[in-house]
């Protein structure tokens, strides 16, 4: 359950993360949050939809919890995007910390599996 939850996502995602944090050092931080983007999107599409199609499909609260704390983070950012016209490292770290909230989670209300 924890390589599912935790070390796979960020093995997974790691190199995407190390490019854009490159990329925004050098100023082009679109172009860091294209990649971070389009990884995530890939990541959140393909193989969840294997997984829909051929498990059984039933949310558990922690679930819930992680698509808010992910829709909250996306909105965060595009919040920043629209009002100052670019993405700060801060709002990136703000955004990113609710991962950790999510770890927290994860430990305190585990998943029990079937």
């Amino acid at each position: 359950m924890i390589l599912a939850f935790l070390i796979a996502p960020i093995a997974t995602e790691l190199p995407e993360k190390f490019n854009s944090v490159i990329w925004y050092l050098r100023g082009k931080d679109t172009l860091a949050l294209g990649n971070i983007t389009g990884a995530m999107v890939f990541q959140s599409s393909f193989p969840v939809s294997i997984g829909l199609l051929f498990t059984e499909w039933a949310l558990d609260p922690i679930n819930i919890a992680s698509m808010v704390i992910a829709l909250v983070a996306a909105f965060w950012i595009y919040y920043s995007v629209k009002v100052k016209k670019r993405v700060e490292y801060k709002t990136l770290l703000a955004s990113g910390s609710l991962y950790i909230l999510y770890i927290i989670m994860l430990i305190m209300f585990p998943v029990a599996v079937d």
